[in-house]
């Protein structure tokens, strides 16, 4: 019974660590080619970390995008916004790693917890 869940464990662990894995390379990429710009956060949406964020594009055009993730601020708050100039909805705050990191911890975190527990499990029942 414990070998079945071991593997389970094993498998489903591995998935989220390779989802984890696509969405800090995706995310990464994204940086390397984003422009920087001055925003400020204009509202909170359900609190500090749902916040909404203003900020001008370099050729002047006014954008608003609301931010999620591990990240505290308040209204009227400056924050540096990271955006792609071709896709200006694609965008994020450099200067909170939880904007930018949250998404991709979260599955390789609990990925590593499945493994290590799955190993557990099989561990154990090797051992007896």
């Amino acid at each position: 019974m414990d070998a079945w869940k071991g593997r389970l464990f094993v498998a489903v662990g591995g998935l989220m660590l390779v989802i984890g894995a696509w969405t800090a390379i995706s995310e990464a990429l994204f940086v390397r080619g984003a422009v920087v710009a001055d925003g400020v956060v204009i509202r909170q949406n359900h609190g500090p970390a749902h916040v909404q964020v203003g900020f001008k594009m370099q050729d002047g055009q006014d954008i608003s995008f609301m931010q999620n993730g591990r990240i505290s601020y308040q209204v009227g708050d400056k924050v540096k916004v990271l955006y792609d100039p071709s896709n200006p909805k694609r965008v994020h705050e450099v200067d909170d790693p939880g904007a930018l990191w949250f998404s991709s911890a979260v599955p390789g975190g609990l990925g590593l917890v499945f493994v290590l527990v799955g190993g557990g499990f099989r561990r154990r029942r090797e051992a007896a």
